[in-house]
């Protein structure tokens, strides 16, 4: 089954549960985090009832805490779950524009350099079931570019580095 998963941290009220609301009445497996677990089952008996979807699961953790954060990435390892790259609200551990914490926070919870890459681009194209046109540079695919000082599949933090970036086939940054 290729059922698609969405994990939402904060969902036990505002923005969040409300997400989660409306996603899981798409049919995704809805993940909601939260820390307490009293408010988190009340949330999620609201969720499930709400959105008409038993597929909506409580997850204890805690985001401030990085032993509870790298618990839960084990567990998407072991499980080996699609995770997508790329936050517009920040975690806590990542922060709005800065990809690159993103990355190293990832690498540091256990993911091998490459498979951080590759989650950043074909990864995040197959859960968007648009690999067949974006995510890897292939005949026939468009692609934008960026090159780096440095290898980051030696060292994640080379991203940190950017030299130049080309969208649409254009030079649209040259760092120093």
């Amino acid at each position: 089954m290729n059922q698609r998963i969405c994990l939402i941290t904060g969902a036990n009220s505002g923005i969040g549960k409300a997400s989660a609301i409306q996603i899981a009445k798409k049919g995704y497996r809805v993940l909601i985090a939260c820390r307490n677990r009293t408010r988190g089952e009340t949330a999620l008996q609201e969720i499930k009832e709400k959105s008409v979807n038993d597929a909506v699961e409580l997850m204890l953790v805690d985001m401030s805490l990085q032993a509870s954060v790298r618990e839960l990435a084990q567990h998407f390892q072991d499980a080996d779950t699609k995770v997508g790259v790329g936050t517009d609200g920040g975690t806590g551990i990542t922060f709005t524009g800065h990809l690159e914490i993103e990355f190293e926070a990832l690498h540091r919870y256990g993911y091998a350099a490459p498979e951080v890459l590759r989650m950043a681009t074909l990864g995040n194209m197959e859960i968007m079931s648009k690999d067949d046109e974006l995510g890897s540079i292939e005949k026939g695919k468009y692609a934008d570019l960026v090159l780096l000082a440095k290898n980051p599949l030696e060292d994640i933090k080379a991203i940190q580095n950017v030299l130049m970036v080309f969208k649409d086939g254009r030079l649209v940054h040259k760092g120093p």
